[in-house]
């Protein structure tokens, strides 16, 4: 017998009343969490639980912030809008480092003499936070020996996963507001022709469909997978996103697009979009690349953007937007030089104003770029 239809009856037949209240409790608390792994379960018509089809990569590398992990605390007490990534198998991938005694660059995996003991440190804490915080539970560290960069670091991460899908989180993105994966995985799973990633909307996707429209005279329209709405998305973006493991390596890694210290959004994804531009929507369907359509909120964003060195969150801001336009435009050696020459020029009149002294003073009532320089000149010491 069930335990539902055991309550029932029990019910009925007046006997739960001779139940101590904390016996009550702990037979509702049972019911909820059986009804809860039924829903969790039933993805498909098939019983899989969420932990046998999803694996959590996390993605992380030095940052101005170490040994800090605040941020990636937070990033992942931010699970807590998706409850069902708690029960997943995790893989916190730590990408390694260059040492340079020149100027360092994080980005690019650079980083100077006495960052590595930090970031060395940083490690040792996520670690302690896999054995100590109930929040990193079922979590596993994977320290690369090298510098990979965020798309390899991908690909070593897969070698530690044994699910059929991921979902790829970096250390600085946060969930905003809750998500319901499961019916992105059942579109996963019944949809597997057509669908092979899933990008979760954030800042820079809020209107990638009326960007598309005007700048490519592409008309996107949302299409119905399951119980999921999903935007055609014509490219591949590093940000928060589910995606087969098989499409993942076949596809992504497989292609030779993805080099040595790349970004996939920076190679494989430009590829992406260069393709179907060419040679038509025909070809997106091999990609399989959609964005999330929210029937109520629509593309309001379910990630946001972490400030490494102050670890609060914020949107995406406007310099992530102008870089993935930047990204997606080539930009010709004409329009370099002169934007080279330009940069010379406006160096030389900073310096220049840097050595007028009282004299900076006059060139604050021409106003604007004048007047913006004028500041950086030095103060003139007081004459009385």
């Amino acid at each position: 017998m069930t335990v539902d239809r055991a309550v029932h009856l029990a019910v009925r037949s007046g006997t739960l009343c001779a139940l101590t209240l904390g016996a009550a409790a702990a037979t509702v608390a049972l019911i909820l969490r059986r009804r809860h792994t039924c829903r969790t379960s039933l993805i498909t018509s098939t019983d899989v639980c969420v932990e046998q089809l999803l694996t959590v990569i996390i993605t992380t590398s030095p940052t101005q912030s170490n040994p800090s992990t605040k941020m990636l605390e937070r990033v992942v007490a931010s699970f807590a809008n998706v409850p069902l990534l708690q029960a997943c198998q995790k893989v916190i991938v730590c990408d390694g480092y260059n040492v340079r005694n020149s100027r360092r660059s994080h980005k690019g995996g650079v980083i100077l003499p006495e960052e590595e003991s930090r970031y060395r440190e940083y490690v040792d804490r996520i670690r302690e936070l896999c054995r100590t915080d109930a929040s990193f539970r079922d979590a596993t560290v994977l320290l690369l020996p090298s510098r990979h960069g965020f798309g390899w670091a991908v690909r070593e991460a897969l070698s530690a996963v044994t699910t059929p899908f991921v979902i790829v989180v970096q250390h600085d993105r946060a969930f905003l507001r809750a998500c319901n994966l499961l019916p992105l995985l059942a579109a996963l799973r019944s949809h597997a022709q057509d669908v092979k990633y899933i990008m979760l909307p954030n800042r820079l996707t809020k209107n990638y469909q009326q960007t598309m429209a005007a700048v490519h005279k592409t008309h996107l329209v949302p299409a119905q997978h399951g119980r999921v709405l999903l935007l055609p998305l014509w490219h591949w973006f590093d940000s928060t996103h589910l995606a087969s493991v098989e499409h993942y390596q076949r596809c992504v890694f497989g292609s030779g697009h993805v080099r040595r210290g790349d970004f996939i959004e920076d190679s494989f994804g430009i590829h992406v979009k260069r393709d179907v531009l060419a040679n038509g929507s025909g070809e997106h369907a091999k990609y399989g690349t959609w964005l999330l359509c929210d029937p109520v909120l629509g593309m309001e964003p379910v990630v946001g953007h972490l400030d490494a060195r102050g670890c609060w969150a914020k949107w995406a801001d406007e310099a992530d937007a102008a870089m993935s336009v930047r990204r997606s435009q080539s930009v010709t050696k004409a329009d370099k030089q002169a934007a080279k020459r330009a940069a010379q020029q406006k160096s030389r009149e900073k310096a220049a104003l840097r050595g007028l002294g009282a004299d900076a003073a006059e060139l604050k009532g021409r106003g604007g770029y004048f007047c913006q320089l004028a500041q950086l000149a030095p103060t003139p010491p007081n004459s009385g």
